[in-house]
Order: structure tokens, then sequence, then C-alpha cells
């Protein structure tokens, strides 16, 4: 056999030579799409931008004329694959369309502006978005976990807390001292679960030993404020862009359900109980 009967290159075009004449014996109009392919300046001026917009720069003249016979041989390609119907019973491209499609309904709701009065209403809707958690000051006196005097120090340091005498502890990097802080911050310092344990201490009295995941820690609650729905004032941009993300969805499901009384869908099963 020839070498160059071997070449990938020349299967393809004898596939598509076949495929191309089969259909056109099978369908004579549909194989051999006409009309016409303008490339105006709208659409030079999009490509030559695209093109600045991945290189940072204009293209020349030449890498211009390269873009826009690369675009004729694109569209010429895509008709034909139209033509042919290669499209049809392909779920990459069934699934882009369906993309494209969702991607108009969401472009519509940008036409949407919310008002401070709707704005107001969906943050009182749905608190559990917005609310904030609980937060907690606090003084600490850090223990490693792994001394074998541990309980004999810490017994002593909470005698010398009470009496009001200074106790240092171990060194740590952990702070000595938290100002008003939300609980999800101090367990990013302190570990998983830590805040927790802060809520059932008295204000202004050091707490029996607390574990962490570093060590054990004596604290002293100085204040704790209960979870509260912010203002909007105060979170205006969030409520803003979860209104939008859902008023995306209700377009969305709008969109669908009118779509969908333009078709008669009938599914069918083949057990019953199965859909």
């Amino acid at each position: 056999m020839h070498p160059i009967f071997r070449e990938p290159i020349l299967h393809f075009l004898l596939i598509g030579a076949v495929l191309f004449g089969l259909y056109g014996w099978v369908n004579p109009d549909a194989a051999s799409p006409t009309g016409e392919i303008r490339v105006d300046q709208g659409r030079i001026d999009q490509l030559a931008a695209q093109f600045e917009k991945s290189w940072q720069r204009p293209p020349s003249a030449d890498e211009l004329q390269q873009l826009i016979d690369d675009f004729i041989v694109e569209e010429i390609f895509y008709r034909q694959a139209l033509a042919l119907g290669l499209d049809a019973d392909d779920r990459v491209i069934r699934r882009r369309l369906r993309q494209k499609m969702e991607f108009l309904t969401t472009e519509a709701a940008r036409f949407y502006e919310a008002t401070d009065a709707e704005l107001s209403a969906y943050l009182q809707q749905h608190p559990d978005k917005f609310q904030s958690g609980s937060q907690f000051s606090f003084e600490q006196v850090f223990f490693k976990g792994q001394e074998p005097q541990l309980a004999t120090r810490i017994q002593a340091a909470e005698q010398a807390l009470r009496a009001n005498q200074p106790v240092t502890g171990d060194a740590t990097l952990l702070p000595g001292f938290v100002a008003l802080s939300p609980a999800y911050d101090i367990d990013s310092w302190f570990g998983d679960g830590f805040s927790a344990q802060l809520e059932s201490l008295a204000i202004d009295q050091w707490s029996a030993p607390i574990q962490s995941e570093y060590g054990v820690h004596l604290v002293k609650l100085l204040a704790r404020q209960a979870p509260r729905l912010p203002r909007l004032a105060e979170i205006r941009p969030t409520v803003e862009r979860e209104w939008r993300n859902h008023k995306n969805q209700e377009v969305k499901s709008a969109m669908i359900e009118r779509l969908k009384s333009g078709y008669s869908i009938v599914v069918e099963t083949h057990a019953e109980g199965r859909i």
C-alpha cells in the first residue's frame, strides 16, 4: 500500500466525501446549501477586537485577512453541518444551545432594577441568608495540652485569676484579647467549635478549662452579641446580589413555563412507576 493511503487526513477527506455524496444523493436540496456569506465591517471589527483582547495588540493586515478567511471557512462548515443534520441528537450541541437560551433569560433579568422597598422586603423574607451569627469578645490564657503538670498549672492559674493576679500561660500566636468578633472568625483562629463553647459562659468571669485544637484555655467572656438581622443600608450590595439571583431564577422559570405551553408534551413509560 502506498504510504499516502495511510495518512489520517486522507481518511478524513474520503469519509467526508462519502458522507457529503451519500447525503446529497438522498437529499440533494439539503446537501448544497446556498446563500450569501457577508462579512460586514461590524463583523470585521469584532474579529479584530477578539484578536486584540487575546494578544494585547491589534492584528496586522495579513492577520486580519487570515481572521476573515477563517471566519468564512467556519461559516461554510457551520452551514454545511446544519444542512447535513450533523447537529441532530448531539448531546454536546444540545447542551450548548440550552446554555445559550438560559443565558438569554438571565440577560433579560438584567433589565429589572430593584427598589429599596423590594430589597427590604426580600431581606425580611429571607432572614437566614443575611442574619449575622453570634459575636464575642473575650480574654484567654493558653496552656499546651501535652504537658505532664498541666492540671496543676491550670489549677494554680485559676486561683491566681480569681485573685486578680496576672497569669501569662504558655507562648502562642493566638491573641490574648479578642475584640467583638463573629463566631466564624473565632473558629478560624481557635479551631472549629471553639465559639460554641463561649455561648454558655457567664460574662466577666473566668471559665473552667476549655479545649481547642491547640490546647487548653481559661477564658473570660467580656461581651456577647446575639445574632441579628442587619439593616439594608449595612448590606445592600449583598442583598441586591441575592435578589438578582432570585430574579434570574424567577424569569427563567417563567420563560420555561411559557415555552412549554407551546408544546404538547407526552412522556411514555415502559414500566409502571418509572419515568
